[in-house]
């Protein structure tokens, strides 16, 4: 197809590289997280002349008492701008909590939110 994909991933040094693995459902000891702490990463890329935006992350919204993940998408004339947060504002999520911890997480690391396609001018 000719697509680029630039893969927005997290900021070097951020809770990102300390994020667990999706805890099951049935988890029976609290969930270390890298909090409290937040990391935020903003692209902002001017496309050339000819160069389109296949697909970009989808925005979304995911909020709970363990933590707050936010993506979000704008363009002004050939600018697009990627913005993506995830805030988490303790160090420990509880056990019971798991399904709201998968649920930040799987926002987080997946495709739709973090992965942009872009096409390059016909030859």
């Amino acid at each position: 197809l000719g697509l680029v994909v630039l893969k927005l991933a997290g900021v070097p040094g951020g809770v990102t590289e300390e994020l667990p693995h999706q805890p099951g459902t049935q988890r029976l000891t609290p969930i270390a997280l890298p909090g409290a702490g937040e990391e935020a990463l903003e692209v902002r890329i001017t496309l050339p002349k000819g160069w389109t935006v296949a697909a970009a992350p989808v925005p979304l919204t995911a909020t709970n008492p363990n933590g707050t993940v936010e993506v979000s998408t704008s363009t002004a004339g050939a600018t697009l701008t990627v913005r993506r947060e995830i805030a988490l504002p303790e160090p420990v999520a509880p056990a019971k909590d798991s399904a709201e911890v998968r649920d930040l997480l799987a926002a987080w690391a997946s495709p739709a939110s973090r992965d942009l396609l872009l096409r390059p001018p016909a030859k």
